[in-house]
């Protein structure tokens, strides 16, 4: 292979990669993405996991001392978890199997489940009302030290 100043052209090191891509279907991003993180195997290497565990730490740390250094923070995050922690894990979901069931018309015959789920819904309803009403009872009543572990 020559470039056009007919001087010997190295071979494409990702070319085999690309290929890969081609035959896996991937988009433009996502063979981008497996070519970032994958060797010409396919295997995730040391130094890439090494990265990972140095942003996961660095994530922590700047979040720990966020939380520490602002005291109304930790205030803030527990308002903001009790409105939508229980919904997005407890009452969403419920809701979706519920009208999935509805839509397959299977409600009727699993009348049971429907029944716990309706309850699993009005608990989380309950729990964010309950909770969000403590929360802002704390949050507004004293103020929290920096770097305490008590509430």
């Amino acid at each position: 292979h020559e470039d056009e100043a007919g001087s010997p052209r190295s071979p494409d090191p990702f070319q085999g990669r690309q290929k890969d891509a081609e035959r896996e279907n991937l988009t433009g991003f996502e063979a981008e993405l497996k070519n970032l993180v994958t060797t010409k195997t396919g295997m995730i290497t040391w130094k890439i996991r090494l990265m990972w565990t140095a942003v996961t730490m660095l994530v922590w740390l700047i979040s720990y001392l966020v939380a520490q250094i602002v005291p109304t923070f930790n205030g803030i995050l527990g308002i903001a978890s009790s409105i939508f922690s229980t919904q997005f894990t407890y009452g969403l979901p419920c809701v979706f199997w519920l009208i999935s069931v509805h839509q397959r018309g299977l409600l009727r015959k699993r009348w049971a489940l429907a029944s716990l789920n309706v309850m699993i819904i009005i608990a989380s309803i309950v729990i964010l009302f309950m909770g969000t009403l403590v929360n802002i009872r704390s949050f507004t009543d004293g103020k929290i030290p920096a770097f305490s572990c008590s509430l």
